[in-house]
């Protein structure tokens, strides 16, 4: 394992763990060890859209068309758009098109040429899951799509659908395009080409014979249904340019795996600009582009633009957006706003649907309704004139659709009166919500607590395939891992051994896990003989009448509340303590509502529900009316594990029919009596509802884009002021490094980061606490007391360091664990 650049500089922090500890650099890299067949790609599962319109001034089109069909080998399918060619040019291009094989579609627009409403009517004509806008005048190796339909299989582009291949194009001047030309055989004008992309990057840029290499552009393979999600060119554009740069700005944006440059809207180094040559500042639309492009030029892709004279008389030239006065206002929409995304669509949709969203950072749910069908006409205020414009289009039938993430928080009451009348004018009502399993929500008429679709009835009619019983299967035993929470967890290895002796135990063990008290989990929709209150009031008895039985009590994590005081066969389990861990400890389980219980099932536990828990049915675990009535089955030997078979059947109920799945970063609110758990930078990676399921996965699932990566090495990024590494960047590594489990090189960062900024002690408890996770006691305790030592009057890490010294304290005091940031 090197430790140290070529250049002999040690790296910042040398990352020396034991090789059991290491873990692959993806999440998940085991997928990409297998293909299966949804995964292959071939060049007929590409189209290759060549949108154009011909005139007197650009004759030479005709001849690059005619060259594609003998030129390519193997040939994608090809369709030409021509947007409003005259005769007879039109008639010209569609014999081409039929001599050669190429699809041909005519679009009947005089107006100045638009290549954004072009793009989008060429893609609306596609039928294949992998689209390639391409140029008439642009050209790769003749074996281009056999790499390309090769990488695309590889990379999963049918499933993963954020990896758009954005080519770099070399721009040929006329002397090197005539030998292209004059080259006969086609398989040597290929390998004139490779030859060029080797030697050519070499050569001075030759502005005046338009000779320079971009590196992005307009030239991309696409996956149909993240072109959909982004809503495709904006055809305000019209003329030449900006529309690309603002399209793949905006593709940049949806992704969310892109480092954000400062100053996005700033146009400046560019190709032909002196300062191209040079370290520069990560700034401005065009680096972004940049790091957008760099994955398709490490694989080796690459487009050839052939010279041709630009006939001076196109009116299109002259309405030109050369000042980015255009794309500034499109930028001004959702730069900054990037829930504003969802206003921003020129696709052709079949219907409206008003996307009820008054929390900002909820947006990703509800892009995936583009994909099915659906233009989406965002709300983000309860104004009374937007309730009131929102009533009259579903009154007039403007919106055939209405959709909310939970209808039933406090914080949408304003908006309760419109689903309402959604529903009694017979709208479709579609309702957003978190699943009761990890990374899971689900869309549906209502919630699950009141939806027929999460019914016993639904689940014992529903039939399984052997792959998706063999895939639940593998599911149940990736959860019982403990790496999946709802909530942010110590792993499943810190807390066996923090309970260990909890583990060897020969007395039962129940296992309760409370909810928040005013959770609609608990408030509504309830069924049973108890309500909430009475459930939690119950336990204090219910643990002093059952001596023999171990009680493990575990406060919801987003709880600030315990009402529970110690006794002889009571163990309050810590917030952060691993919940499959528990499980797995648990005798039994019993909880109210709460969607520990389906993990609980899932892990074989024996459980019992009281409330209206959906998940329990087809006898996966008992339905009791009190923590004490659950315990005497137990006693009688009736409270049993679920068998295989249906635990299966029901995680592939829940995976395969009802949930969506979806990635997002954590964002954690604070209450005086409790915590919110919302999220941010939501994007929706399978998506399930009325008939669709779609795979729409992301590649932030499988890795983050780090600034310790050779991809923003390739960047060459100056650092104003100095060369050396900054406190920001130590700061940055320690959360990357402390959320990722690598705590020992989360603690040496957070140091570097104290040592050029000794004005912020906290970094000192951020390395106390991955010490503390590390396991290294010593080493959190000395940094805790420099840090108090800087922190006199600070109360917290006083107490926190009295845990560190005396663990069992945390259960009389509480931890005081510091949390260290997302961000």
């Amino acid at each position: 394992m090197l430790h140290a650049q070529p250049n002999g500089e040690e790296l910042p922090v040398a990352e020396t763990e034991e090789l059991a500890k290491v873990k692959s650099v993806l999440t998940d890299s085991r997928q990409f060890s297998r293909t299966s067949a949804v995964d292959v790609v071939t060049p007929s599962d590409i189209t290759m859209v060549i949108c154009l319109r011909a005139h007197e001034g650009n004759h030479w089109v005709m001849d690059r068309l005619r060259l594609i069909r003998s030129y390519y080998d193997p040939m994608p399918r090809v369709l030409v758009l021509d947007f409003g060619s005259p005769e007879p040019f039109a008639s010209e291009i569609s014999t081409i098109c039929a001599l050669n094989g190429l699809d041909y579609s005519h679009e009947p627009d005089t107006d100045t040429y638009s290549p954004a409403a072009a793009h989008n009517r060429g893609f609306e004509k596609c039928e294949t899951d992998l689209v390639f806008f391409c140029d008439a005048d642009c050209f790769g190796s003749s074996d281009m799509f056999a790499k390309m339909a090769s990488i695309a299989t590889s990379l999963k582009m049918r499933t993963i659908i954020d990896t758009p291949l954005v080519l770099p194009v070399y721009h040929l001047n006329q002397a090197d395009t005539q030998v292209f030309f004059d080259v006969e055989d086609m398989t040597c004008r290929s390998r004139f080409l490779d030859a060029m992309a080797f030697y050519s990057p070499l050569a001075e840029f030759r502005k005046e014979d338009n000779f320079f290499i971009a590196p992005y552009s307009n030239i991309f393979l696409i996956n149909r249904r993240m072109f959909s999600l982004t809503g495709g060119y904006d055809e305000r554009f019209r003329g030449h340019g900006s529309e690309d740069f603002e399209f793949l700005t905006r593709l940049g944006l949806y992704i969310k795996n892109l480092p954000m440059p400062v100053e996005l809207t700033k146009d400046h180094l560019g190709p032909l600009r002196e300062g191209f040559f040079s370290s520069r500042p990560y700034s401005g639309f065009r680096r972004f582009l940049e790091a957008l492009s760099k994955p398709a030029e490490n694989l080796g892709l690459r487009v050839f633009h052939l010279y041709h004279e630009r006939s001076k008389s196109e009116d299109w030239g002259s309405q030109n957006d050369w000042k980015r006065e255009r794309m500034n206002e499109a930028f001004k929409v959702y730069v900054g706003s990037e829930h504003n995304l969802l206003q921003v669509d020129f696709l052709a949709r079949e219907k409206t649907v008003v996307c009820l969203c008054k929390h900002l950072d909820q947006w990703g749910y509800y892009t995936p309704l583009r994909a099915a069908g659906y233009r989406l006409h965002p709300v983000f205020d309860t104004a009374p004139e937007t309730i009131a414009a929102i009533t009259t289009g579903l009154i007039s039938g403007e919106f055939s659709a209405l959709s909310i993430f939970n209808p039933y928080m406090k914080s949408h009451a304003q908006f309760k009166q419109l689903v309402l009348l959604a529903r009694d004018l017979g709208r479709e009502v579609i309702v957003i919500e978190r699943g009761a399993l990890p990374g899971t929500i689900y869309y549906d008429e209502d919630v699950a607590y009141n939806s027929p679709n999460f019914s016993e009835e639904r689940f014992l009619q529903e039939q399984f395939s052997d792959d998706e019983l063999a895939d639940s299967r593998s599911y149940i035993e990736e959860l019982k891992a403990g790496d999946s929470t709802l909530e942010q967890m110590d792993d499943y290895a810190t807390t066996r051994r923090k309970l260990a002796a909890l583990a060897s135990l020969k007395s039962p063990v129940l296992f309760i896990p409370l909810q928040l008290h005013d959770d609609m989990a608990v408030t509504m929709f309830i069924k049973g003989e108890q309500q909430y209150p009475e459930f939690s009031a119950s336990l204090s008895e219910t643990i002093d009448a059952n001596p023999d039985i171990v009680f493990v009590v575990k406060p919801h994590p987003l709880s600030k509340l315990d009402h529970l005081t110690q006794k002889p066969n009571l163990i309050l389990a810590a917030r952060e303590d691993n919940i499959h861990c528990l499980l797995d400890i648990a005798s039994f389980t019993v909880c109210y509502n709460s969607g520990v219980g389906l993990l609980s099932i899932l892990h074989q536990t024996p459980t019992a529900t009281l409330g209206n828990a959906f998940y329990n049915m087809a006898g996966a675990g008992y339905r009791a009316s009190s923590v004490q009535d659950a315990i005497d089955v137990f006693r009688a030997g009736n409270l049993t594990p679920p068998p295989s078979e249906l635990i299966e059947r029901l995680a592939a109920w829940f995976i395969f029919r009802r949930y969506s799945r979806f990635v997002a970063t954590d964002s954690i609110a604070e209450f005086k009596e409790r915590k919110a758990h919302g999220y941010k930078d939501i994007l929706v990676t399978h998506f399930r509802w009325n008939g669709h399921d779609l795979p729409l996965d992301r590649q932030r699932r499988f890795v983050q884009f780090s600034r310790r990566s050779y991809a923003w090495s390739q960047m060459a990024v100056t650092v104003k002021g100095t060369t050396k590494h900054s406190h920001s960047s130590f700061y940055e590594w320690g959360v990357s490094h402390y959320r990722s489990g690598n705590y020992a090189a989360a603690a040496k960062d957070f140091e570097e980061a104290f040592k050029r900024q000794r004005s912020r002690p906290n970094l000192l408890r951020y390395a106390a606490e991955a010490h503390w996770r590390n396991g290294d006691r010593n080493l959190a305790k000395a940094r805790l007391i420099e840090a108090i030592e800087l922190l006199p009057r600070n109360k917290r890490a006083r107490l926190r360091l009295l845990t560190i010294k005396f663990p069992p304290l945390q259960y009389v005091i509480g931890k005081h664990e510091m949390e260290v940031p997302n961000k």
